[in-house]
C-alpha cells in the first residue's frame, strides 16, 4: 500500500512502475488540485496494471478511509511505503502502528519542496 502526498509521489512513480504484477493500492494527495502531479502517469498505470487501484483527491484523507481499505491481515502480510510531508508520513505512520502494524513493514520517504 501507498500513502503519498504532494511531490512525494516523485520516488513512488518508479516503484510503480519497477513491479507491474505486484498488487499496488495507492492513495494520493494534495493541498491544490494543481499540486496532483503525474496525474498521466498514474491514469496509465490503472489502465495497464490489473492490480494497480489509485484513489487521488484534495485534502487530506479521512483515518477511516484508509483504515477502510486496508487488506485482511495487513498487519501480517502488507508492506506500506509512505512518501511526502513530514506531518503527513508521521501521521500515517502513527496511525498505521496503533494498528497494529510493525515498524519493519513502514517504509517512508521525507520528500517536499
Amino acid at each position: 500500500m501507498i500513502i503519498s502526498g504532494g511531490i512525494g509521489i516523485t520516488p513512488i512513480l518508479s516503484v510503480v512502475g519497477k513491479y507491474p504484477d505486484r498488487t499496488i493500492q495507492m492513495f494520493y494527495t494534495a493541498h491544490r488540485k494543481a499540486d496532483l502531479i503525474y496525474t498521466e502517469d498514474l491514469n496509465n498505470y490503472q489502465l495497464k496494471m490489473k492490480n494497480f487501484a489509485l484513489k487521488s483527491q484534495v485534502g487530506r484523507f479521512k483515518d477511516s478511509e484508509i483504515l477502510g481499505q486496508l487488506p485482511n491481515e495487513f498487519q501480517k502480510n502488507t508492506l506500506f511505503l509512505i512518501s511526502g510531508p513530514s506531518s503527513m508520513m508521521h501521521h500515517w505512520k502513527r496511525f498505521l502502528r496503533r494498528h497494529g502494524v510493525e515498524p519493519g513493514q513502514m517504509y517512508s520517504e521525507e520528500f517536499t519542496w
